[in-house]
């Protein structure tokens, strides 16, 4: 398994998109991200200890705040109970290898700036991660480094996903070329009334226009359901994964849905003309009625204006385009009220999307009141 350490108020944005491309080429057994995601009532050490005991590389994700300054002058990373030191230091007292990742040009962390039990760390070749214009390339780097250093002593791949990996890359590099080619054949024929959406950090431009549109910084929410297991394997339920772009994923908090919220921060100001959602938990028809669902949502913005939208109990996508447009830093999404499930009191949202509306935006199938 690959284990991915990370701080998030340091780099979850990017943190997040690395776990979505490392899950595209090793598959969803083979890649961990969530640490942070402990049991109530479990000492967070043993489940700590626990992963990275299953891990065979660990992903050491440093950006600028990574030793973790606060105001006072202290810094996390001094805490002998810092969930970022202690992932770090189990692995190197493991032997396993950790691959540090700078994001953004940010320094490597110096012998004499670390605690004693990660000093190893400084050791370690880095490899960089912008998350800009060559963030493919430099995970692509990343992936080789990991097929290498995830090796058993006899030489062996760990998955068949790592087997695979160097074979998947050289394919990869052939399909990136054909793919040029018809993403322009298709541009050329598709309508200019197009839907606009952008998910976590990845910016997407339309047609000739060429216009950026903004990436989601921080993602908050008003609690997080502990991992389950389903069909085998560990189900996280982290905020993240309502902006995840894959709707067989699903955030969800822990107390019925009710007032439960979930908040997403732009890394600018930005115009959005609506919006589009997975109510519930669409992985499939059992879990979806199984489960509560939405049926009220308000929607809030920073220029403090909102929108009330009644969701309906159905599990295709559902579209609402708000009154008017709205400027705003962020969007913040409460539950008002739910469609009650048949055995647990509990209310995923599987997929949240942005309709930015550059031009016109695809007709609504909702309706939003103030």
């Amino acid at each position: 398994m690959i284990a991915i350490s990370y701080r998030r108020e340091d780099s979850l944005p990017v943190a997040g998109r690395l776990y979505d491309r490392l899950e595209q080429q090793f598959g969803k057994k083979h890649v961990f991200m969530d640490f942070d995601s402990i049991r109530p009532g479990f000492d967070f050490r043993d489940q700590i200890k626990d992963t990275i005991e299953q891990t065979k590389v660990l992903i050491a994700v440093i950006g600028p705040h990574w030793l973790g300054e606060q105001k006072d002058g202290s810094r996390r990373i001094d805490d002998s109970t810092d969930f970022v030191r202690l992932e770090v230091a189990l692995a190197l007292q493991r032997g396993i290898p950790v691959i540090p990742v700078l994001i953004n040009n940010a320094p490597m962390p110096k012998l004499e700036t670390l605690p004693h039990d990660i000093q190893a760390l400084a050791f370690r070749q880095a490899l960089p991660l912008d998350s800009g214009l060559d963030f493919r390339q430099h995970v692509d780097r990343l992936i080789s480094s990991i097929s290498d250093a995830a090796r058993s002593p006899a030489g062996q791949p760990v998955s068949a996903g790592l087997r695979k990996s160097k074979i998947q890359l050289a394919w990869i590099a052939l399909a990136f070329g054909l793919l040029i080619g018809a993403a322009l054949a298709v541009t050329m024929i598709a309508s200019k009334n197009r839907l606009q959406i952008v998910q976590k950090s990845e910016l997407k431009s339309q047609g000739n226009k060429a216009k950026e549109l903004p990436a989601i910084a921080q993602i908050t929410a008003s609690s997080e359901l502990k991992p389950q297991i389903y069909r085998g394997e560990w189900k996280s339920y982290a905020p993240r994964l309502a902006f995840d772009g894959d709707k067989n994923t699903a955030w969800c908090g822990t107390s019925g849905g009710v007032r439960e919220w979930i908040m997403a921060r732009f890394n600018s100001p930005f115009t959005l003309r609506g919006m589009s959602i997975y109510n519930g938990y669409v992985i499939d028809v059992g879990r979806y009625y199984t489960n509560n669902r939405v049926r009220t949502l308000r929607v809030t913005f920073s220029n403090g204006t909102g929108e009330t939208l009644q969701l309906g109990d159905k599990m295709e996508l559902q579209h609402f385009e708000f009154q008017r447009p709205v400027s705003t830093e962020w969007a913040r999404f409460e539950i008002l009220d739910v469609y009650r499930g048949t055995k647990y009191d509990a209310t995923p949202i599987s997929e949240i999307q942005f309709d930015y509306g550059v031009e016109n935006i695809t007709p609504t199938t909702g309706k939003a009141d103030r």
